[in-house]
C-alpha cells in the first residue's frame, strides 16, 4: 500500500506536536487531557490549550443543557488518527477512547422546583447493581473534533526541486506556500463506547473530493491548490499546531436518573431490593465480559432500529436497551443464527448478538446486504452499464456470503439484459424488413455479449453467478 506523506511548508508557528511517518502511515494520539495513559505507545500530541486541557473534556468545567449541569466524568480522553495514501488518494480513520474518573457531579431542578446538587461516586453504587451498570454504560452520544495541521521534514532535494519546477526564487514561506490546513472529524465514523471499552479502527473509504477535500484548502489559496497538494505530499512529518473538541453531547438525563435513584434508595423513598431490578442489575454487572455476556444478548434478543436524528441504524434489545449505537447505514438480522450484517460506506461488518464486530470486508461499491433462508447473510454490490449506447446492459458485481464464523464464500458475477425492447413495427415496413431488423439486432446483441463477456471473464467474473442467496 502506497502511503501519502503529509507535507511540509515552512513553519510560521511552533507546532504542538509532530507525528512521524512510520510503517507508511501517520498514526498518532491527540491527548485531550494531560498525562494520558491511553496514549502510551503512540506518537503523542498534547493539546494547545493551557495546561494541555481541552475545556470540553475538563472534569472541572460544567456541561450544560438548559438548567441541568454535569461535570467530572472524564479522567482521560484521546483522539487517535491514522492518515495514509492508497492509489494516490488520501485515506483517514479515527477512534476515540476515554476513561472515567469514577465520579460525576450533577446540578438540576427537581420536580418540586428545588435546586439539587449531587456527587455520585462509582464505588458507592456497589450495593445497587442496576445503577452501577448504568454508570458503566455512560458515554458521549455525539462528538466532533477540529484539527489544524501542516507538514514538515521535506528532504532538501525535494524542497529545491519543487522551487525549481515552479520557478520560485524566494523562500516558500514568503512566496505564499506557508499554509496550515484545518479539517473536522465527526462521530459518524467513530463508535462512541463506554469508559474503558477499547475501540477498534473502523475501515475507511476513499474521500469524496480527494486531496482538496482532505486538506480543505482555504479559498484564498485556490489558485495554488494543485501545488499545495503536491508540496504537502513531500513531507515526512505531520505537524499538528492545534486540535480541539468542537462539540460534545451527553445524555444528561442518564446522569440525573442515577443521581435521583441513588438518593431515593438512600432515603427509602424507593426500594432497590426489588427482586427483578436487582437480579437484572446483577446479571448486567456480573464478572467476565459484563454487558456482552448478557444472556438476553447471547440468545439473540436484539433487533435493528433506526435513529431519526443520526439517520443511522443500531441494535436494541426487546427491552429497549441499546446494544449498538446508531452508526451503520443499514443492519439486517440473520434468519437463523441471530447475528447481524451491517453496512457503512463501502464496508460490511458481521456482528455477534452483542453487537461486536467479528468480521469485516471492504467492497468496491456501496453494498446491499440481506439474510438468506439457510441462516447465512450476504453483501453484494453491482454496476449496471449501457453498452455502446444500445439499450443492452451489462450488470456485474461481487457477492460475499458470511456466517457467524466470517466469510463463507465470495463470487464475482455478471449477466446481460435488454431492458428496452427493439421497436420493429411500422405501418410502412414489411414483415420481411422487420424480421431483418430484428435479426441484425440479435446479431449485434450476440457480438456485444461475446465482447464484454470475455472482458469480464478475464477479470474473474463468472456468467450468471451468485448474486445473493441463490
Amino acid at each position: 500500500m502506497m502511503l501519502f506523506i503529509l507535507c511540509s511548508i515552512p513553519e510560521l508557528m511552533v507546532a504542538q506536536g509532530r507525528i512521524p511517518l512510520k510503517n507508511k502511515s501517520f498514526t498518532g494520539a491527540l491527548e485531550l487531557l494531560p498525562n494520558s495513559k491511553l496514549a502510551e505507545g503512540y506518537s503523542r500530541v498534547k493539546s494547545a490549550y493551557p495546561m494541555g486541557i481541552d475545556p470540553k473534556a475538563d472534569p472541572k468545567k460544567w456541561y450544560e443543557e438548559g438548567n441541568q449541569q454535569m461535570r467530572g466524568i472524564m479522567d482521560d480522553a484521546v483522539l487517535f488518527i491514522e492518515w495514509w495514501t492508497k492509489a494516490s488518494s488520501p485515506l483517514e480513520r479515527s477512534k476515540f477512547d476515554w476513561k472515567s474518573s469514577g465520579y460525576f457531579e450533577v446540578s438540576y431542578v427537581d420536580d418540586k422546583g428545588i435546586n439539587k446538587f449531587q456527587r455520585i461516586n462509582r464505588y458507592e453504587l456497589d450495593k445497587y447493581p442496576n445503577l452501577l451498570q448504568r454508570f458503566d454504560n455512560l458515554r458521549p452520544i455525539d462528538i466532533g473534533f477540529e484539527i489544524t495541521f501542516d507538514s514538515g521534514d521535506i528532504p532538501d532535494k525535494d524542497y529545491y526541486n519543487f522551487r525549481d519546477k515552479y520557478k520560485i526564487m524566494e523562500d516558500l514561506g514568503s512566496a505564499g506556500y506557508a499554509v496550515s490546513f484545518t479539517k473536522t472529524i465527526n462521530s459518524n465514523y467513530i463508535a462512541l463506547k463506554p469508559s474503558g471499552e477499547h475501540q477498534e479502527w473502523l475501515n475507511p473509504g476513499l474521500l469524496l473530493g480527494g486531496w482538496d477535500s482532505f486538506l480543505n484548502i482555504p479559498e484564498k489559496y485556490k489558485d495554488k491548490e494543485s501545488r499545495l497538494i503536491e508540496l504537502f505530499k513531500l513531507g515526512n512529518t505531520l505537524k499538528i499546531s492545534s486540535f480541539k473538541i468542537s462539540k460534545i453531547k451527553w445524555k444528561i438525563s442518564d446522569f440525573i436518573y442515577i443521581a435521583k435513584k441513588f438518593e431515593d434508595y438512600k432515603t427509602g423513598k424507593d426500594k432497590p431490593t426489588a427482586f427483578d431490578e436487582v437480579e437484572e442489575g446483577k446479571k448486567e454487572a456480573k464478572a467476565g465480559d459484563g454487558f456482552w455476556d448478557d444472556p438476553d444478548l447471547l440468545d439473540g434478543d436484539g433487533d435493528p432500529y433506526y435513529d431519526q436524528t443520526a439517520r443511522k441504524y443500531g441494535i436494541k434489545t426487546k427491552k429497549n436497551r441499546i446494544v449498538t449505537q446508531p452508526l451503520y447505514d443499514n443492519i439486517v438480522k440473520s434468519m437463523k443464527g441471530k447475528y447481524f450484517i451491517a453496512s457503512k460506506g463501502n464496508t460490511v461488518f458481521v456482528l455477534n448478538p452483542g453487537g461486536r464486530v467479528i468480521h469485516q470486508k471492504l467492497m468496491e461499491k456501496n453494498p446491499r446486504i440481506g439474510a438468506c433462508n439457510d441462516g447465512n447473510v450476504y453483501a453484494t454490490n453491482s454496476v449496471n452499464e449501457r453498452v455502446e449506447n444500445y439499450s443492452y446492459e451489462k450488470t456485474y458485481g461481487e457477492t460475499s456470503i458470511f456466517n457467524m464464523s466470517g466469510l463463507k464464500g465470495n463470487s464475482k458475477w455478471f449477466y446481460f439484459s435488454t431492458p428496452l425492447s427493439l421497436t420493429v413495427s411500422s405501418g410502412s415496413s414489411t414483415a420481411e424488413e422487420r424480421a431483418e431488423w430484428k435479426r441484425q439486432w440479435e446479431e449485434k446483441k450476440a457480438a456485444l455479449r461475446a465482447k464484454y463477456g470475455a472482458e469480464l471473464e478475464a477479470k474473474g467474473y463468472k456468467r450468471n453467478g451468485n448474486t445473493g442467496c441463490d
